[in-house]
């Protein structure tokens, strides 16, 4: 019968510490739940702090960026071939991030309620794709664009 005690307690101790795990993530399930999957981005979570901002250079126009489930705002950026931009990005809610579909691909990541800077510069003229990375984010329909005009 001892044996049966100690088991039901480490039962009962490991779905406690699995449900405090999943509650500070966002995956508990529960009304304030905005996570929506365990990617790359719910991996930042767990380390504390999201990937380093891609460098900023010297007298970078300031374009801010505001994240919240699951959108950009704005959700089209223009700026000119080989223009030196720093994306400000502020998340509202959870942790998201900003990346360049193509050259120069990630940006900067923001987490929940942080504000974030990350250096973009794109030389060729074109329309750049860019989404949050975290999972269940982009296909939530979090995207946008940067048009890149000819200099």
């Amino acid at each position: 019968m001892k044996t049966n005690g100690v088991r039901l307690l480490v039962v009962a101790a490991t779905l406690l510490t699995a449900t405090a795990g999943l509650t500070a993530c966002g995956g508990g399930g529960g009304s304030g739940s905005m996570d929506m999957g365990m990617g790359m981005g719910h991996e930042h979570m767990h380390q504390g702090a999201p990937a380093a901002p891609d460098p900023v250079a010297d007298g970078a126009r300031t374009i801010r960026v505001v994240a919240t489930s699951f959108s950009f705002a704005p959700s089209e950026i223009r700026i000119d071939a080989g223009e030196e931009v720093a994306i400000e990005l502020t998340s509202e809610d959870v942790t998201h991030d900003f990346v360049v579909d193509g050259p120069p691909g990630h940006v900067v990541a923001a987490a929940a309620g942080e504000t974030a800077t990350g250096g973009l510069r794109i030389d060729d003229p074109g329309d750049y794709p860019v989404y949050c990375s975290v999972s269940g984010h982009r296909s939530a329909g979090m995207e946008g664009v940067i048009v890149v005009a000819a200099a």
